[in-house]
């Protein structure tokens, strides 16, 4: 039985989402905590700005793998018609009882 296409499209955004959030990770700097991806959509394409709240001055470059990875959710929000303006991507650590593990939540604008 096939998904129905709303949830097919929720599910492979869900599976970009997770790989760019882990891209996102192993592109900044071992002791960032948190990280924001802008990415803002232009004539000239798809712009990408990394930023840290807590590390203002470190400057970081998106790899390789975090471009596929934009490249990606771009063409699956393209093919539903309904590219967004402007995405914003944030990581963030947190610990749970002496367990750290990654987090992330994403915020569109159309």
């Amino acid at each position: 039985m096939s998904q129905a296409p709303d949830e097919e499209f929720l599910s492979q955004q869900g599976t970009i989402l997770k790989q760019l959030a882990n891209a996102l990770i192993e592109a900044t700097p071992e002791w960032w905590t948190e990280a924001t991806l802008e990415l803002e959509m232009g004539d000239e394409g798809c712009g990408h700005v990394i930023s840290s709240a807590a590390h203002p001055a470190d400057i970081v470059t998106p790899t390789d793998a975090l471009f596929a990875q934009t490249f990606a959710l771009q063409d699956l929000f393209e093919a539903k018609s309904k590219l967004f303006k402007k995405a914003v991507i944030r990581v963030f650590r947190e610990d749970h009882d002496g367990q750290e593990s990654w987090k992330f939540k994403v915020e569109y604008t159309y």
